[in-house]
């Protein structure tokens, strides 16, 4: 039904995928098999819908647990499914039995409202984005090569989540942090504190710590995070985002994707950039030089700048200081049971 479950088993889930994915087949042969003169709105394109809505449903939220499930056996087998589940979402996409059912509706031009005619004009971009009007070993390759980007997509958050470092402080290296947050690190064997590189333990210490050193060696580790590894797919991605660009008609990856958008070119991008940083920057060297002054003056160092791994703090500090805005006070008002409990009650 959609809802997102806790008790699902490592081994349930390609079974469940197993007859969702028959069901959307057997779906999507009903509207392909319908004649082109009987088309309309609904059997076509708000059954395609309805179809995939189905088969995300059926899944629940467990491709979510790929992401945040304590049981690795877990969420091993959640990721192998949504690898495997965007290798199949390629294959639908470039089906051209479904293209050519679409192409029948729409090429009836059909009186539509509003909303409807833009949900058949956004699906027909989407079909040609997707390379239906490619032939033969073109289409092919189109489908290859955005298998590739999205299991790489995929294994460079997987190296991310996976990723292991943590930095090893003292208590007073831990200065300037509340007792609430001291108290739940864990130590290692010579008895320091072990902050790990996870958002509740980095968000906090880096705008907070007093020690300007363990911040800096902090964030250099945080910056590392998923390893050499993901520098080599990042690079691979965006040569696959050209080559799958070219392989569509268009110049650049940005081309592919601002052509059907409001700015149309990555000429109107750039431009509208260089206006924006023209109005802005003067705000931000005012800003960053009345953060300069503060630090100056709180430290009796006088420095022409303020390092990556200075900024949030120095920046939290001067929000206390001078607005009294203070995240740790506003926490107070957010308890994590009745946050958790309200949260999952909405979704």
């Amino acid at each position: 039904d959609g809802t997102l479950h806790f008790n699902y088993k490592a081994e349930d889930l390609e079974p469940s995928e197993k007859i969702a994915r028959e069901n959307l087949e057997k779906d999507l042969a009903k509207i392909v098999a319908l004649p082109k003169e009987q088309r309309t709105f609904e059997n076509t394109l708000l059954a395609y819908d309805e179809a995939f809505e189905k088969y995300s449903h059926a899944l629940g939220q467990a491709g979510f647990l790929a992401y945040v499930s304590t049981d690795e056996k877990l969420r091993n087998a959640a990721l192998a499914l949504e690898e495997k589940i965007s290798s199949y979402m390629v294959e639908v996409a470039t089906r051209k039995d479904i293209y050519q059912a679409f192409k029948d509706y729409a090429d009836t031009k059909p009186n539509l409202p509003k909303i409807e005619a833009k949900m058949l004009k956004d699906a027909m971009i989407g079909f040609r984005k997707s390379g239906l009007m490619l032939e033969g070993n073109d289409l092919e390759t189109f489908k290859d090569l955005q298998k590739k980007r999205s299991k790489n997509s995929i294994e460079f958050s997987k190296n991310i989540r996976e990723y292991k470092d943590s930095l090893a402080v003292t208590k007073e290296e831990l200065s300037g942090l509340g007792e609430d947050y001291i108290s739940r690190l864990e130590k290692d064997e010579n008895g320091k504190y072990i902050v790990t590189l996870n958002y509740p333990d980095y968000v906090p210490f880096m705008q907070n710590a007093d020690d300007d050193n363990a911040r800096k060696v902090l964030e250099e580790k945080y910056s590392k995070r998923g390893g050499t590894q993901n520098i080599s797919l990042l690079e691979d991605n965006l040569f696959l985002r050209y080559q799958t660009a070219k392989l569509l008609g268009y110049k650049t990856h940005a081309h592919n994707r601002l052509d059907t958008r409001m700015a149309k070119t990555p000429e109107n991008v750039m431009n509208f950039l260089q206006d924006l940083e023209k109005k802005l920057k003067p705000l931000a060297k005012k800003e960053q030089k009345e953060l300069l002054k503060y630090k100056t003056e709180k430290t009796g160092e006088k420095t022409k700048k303020i390092e990556t791994w200075q900024s949030a703090y120095w920046s939290n500090k001067y929000k206390k200081e001078h607005y009294d805005i203070d995240a740790e006070k506003i926490k107070e008002f957010f308890p994590t049971d009745y946050v958790i409990e309200n949260m999952l009650e909405i979704f």
